[in-house]
């Protein structure tokens, strides 16, 4: 995080209505989607393989209220 103000010259942008009330783990959170969805990923990856034993899968990502990462995973196992 001090590495990205850093870049912008120590800038914040400024708070959306109702995120003052937020505690700084879920703004930070908020602010930081791309990094929440590709943990997110590689964790469903892993589990999905490892676990489950899927060949193969597809999965669909969509943010929910309140920033809440749901996916939507297809998975496939060899032979039929």
């Amino acid at each position: 995080e001090r590495c990205t103000l850093s870049l912008r010259s120590g800038r914040n942008d400024p708070l959306e209505p109702g995120e003052e009330f937020l505690s700084d783990h879920k703004r930070r959170v908020q602010t930081y989607t791309g990094v929440v969805a590709w943990f997110c990923a590689l964790k469903l990856e892993l589990y999905a393989s490892c676990v489950l034993s899927y060949s193969d899968v597809f999965g669909v990502f969509e943010w929910g209220a309140g920033g809440i990462l749901h996916m939507h995973l297809l998975g496939w196992r060899f032979p039929g």
